[in-house]
């Protein structure tokens, strides 16, 4: 294991230590605001490590199919979670902007999420173009004004080619399943307008008493 986590593990049982409760009111907010950029900027190794990890193919030694589906094993955590960050860390090759911003914590996940989502394979020399003003608007911006801003973008650049369209809305889907309490699954999707159910449907319907 590389010396710098050790460092890291070490610096962080020493932060938990303190307790926040008796530290002096006035210091908290910056206190908050610099966790918050350390987790991004540690959110951003992590997907870079998981990138790496993806590509090596390291997990097939021992039988996982893949490399979200490995650590959230030995994580015990969601594979959801790690399938977020795997995705992010292999679109990140081609954001060098985004990178840059998330590496020093400038920017954290969502936001890295929502440029992810706009650098489509049909957007992306446009993208390319704009990226760098894209990641301006989620440094400077409240979060749901950065949303509009991205969205407002990709409506402005979307090809205007009802073929090359439609074919960006198909890049654009994606689903997301996870198991809840008592068996109980959730899922998260983004569909095209040929997969979206229409008003009156109903994926399911409640069950009787009886049946």
């Amino acid at each position: 294991m590389r010396a710098e986590l050790v460092h890291l593990r070490e610096s962080t049982e020493k932060l938990r230590t303190v307790t926040w409760a008796n530290e002096p009111v006035a210091t908290l907010e910056d206190a908050v605001v610099e966790v918050a950029t350390v987790r991004a900027m540690l959110e951003s190794i992590e997907c870079g490590v998981l990138a790496a990890y993806d590509a090596s193919k390291e997990y097939k030694a021992t039988g996982d199919t893949s490399a979200a589906a490995r650590i959230a094993w030995l994580t015990h955590s969601r594979k959801s979670a790690a399938e977020r960050r795997c995705r992010l860390g292999r679109q990140l090759r081609s954001m060098p902007h985004t990178v840059a911003a998330f590496e020093l914590g400038a920017i954290g996940l969502d936001h890295v999420e929502v440029l992810a989502k706009a650098n489509l394979p049909s957007l992306a020399v446009r993208f390319a173009r704009d990226e760098e003003l894209l990641v301006g608007y989620a440094r400077e911006l409240p979060y749901d004004e950065f949303w509009r801003k991205v969205s407002n973008w990709r409506d402005a650049v979307a090809p205007e080619d009802a073929e090359e369209r439609a074919l960006s809305q198909f890049e654009a889907r994606e689903a997301h399943s996870s198991a809840t309490f008592e068996g109980m699954g959730r899922v998260d999707a983004w569909l095209d307008r040929t997969a979206r159910p229409s008003p009156q449907s109903r994926c399911c319907s409640p069950r009787s008493p009886g049946g």
